[in-house]
């Protein structure tokens, strides 16, 4: 058996295939520091669904200068709905959504306010008071871009790029059913289907078709070119 870790960069596509057995997580981490440098310069983001969550990939991610939107797993053990933070009347879920508990014992939601990057902290307000909680404290919960924040779903959804690269190598190439046995014979096919599909968007290009959002703004471009 055979698995295909895939990204979508900034509408540039690529995969790699590995076996069945060979943990995403680390793979994708070899995949990043792989990048090509315009890439890597470009790359401001990096959206990964949550069998990538790990506090590894997460630091290999920050150390590269992106910024992680990685879905989170539930690692507690202990049961508990929420968790303390540090010695004071703040608590936090395993999602990253933080809470100020009132003095009647109820939780209160409180305000993301931003990130400060000189303290690498997350800034969150109740009662028109700024409260701090850094990102050192717990770093797969807390990210630069604070996990209830509704910067970071807006740019968890934009995933969908990859979604749909996987889904049509799924089943319009038949991939999630294929006969295929051995990595080298899986990587041939993999790259011809991925040269197929770049070419079925050229020529989409090339005949001016515009209503197709993957590549709307390659067909602006070159429409400007030859303006």
């Amino acid at each position: 058996m055979t698995s295909i870790v895939s990204y979508v960069f900034s509408n540039e596509s690529n995969a790699t295939v590995t076996a069945a057995n060979v943990d995403e997580k680390k793979q994708m981490k070899i995949l990043l520091q792989n990048l090509p440098e315009p890439l890597k310069e470009r790359a401001k983001f990096i959206a990964l669904d949550r069998g990538y969550d790990s506090k590894d990939l997460i630091t290999t991610i920050k150390n590269m200068g992106i910024n992680p939107v990685v879905d989170i797993r539930n690692c507690w053990k202990d049961g508990e709905e929420t968790h303390q933070y540090k010695n004071t009347d703040i608590v936090y879920d395993y999602r990253g959504n933080v809470y100020y508990v009132n003095d009647a014992g109820k939780k209160e939601k409180m305000k993301y306010q931003g990130y400060d990057c000189q303290k690498n902290c997350l800034r969150y307000s109740y009662n028109d008071k700024i409260y701090k909680i850094y990102i050192s404290y717990d770093e797969r919960i807390f990210l630069p871009i604070a996990r209830d924040s509704q910067k970071f779903k807006k740019l968890y959804n934009g995933r969908t790029s990859v979604e749909r690269l996987n889904g049509r190598l799924d089943r319009d190439y038949m991939f999630e059913e294929h006969c295929i046995r051995g990595l080298k014979k899986m990587r041939v096919f993999l790259s011809l289907s991925l040269i197929v599909m770049n070419g079925m968007a050229i020529g989409k290009v090339n005949q001016e078709i515009d209503s197709i959002r993957s590549i709307k703004t390659l067909t602006n471009i070159k429409k400007r070119k030859t303006a």
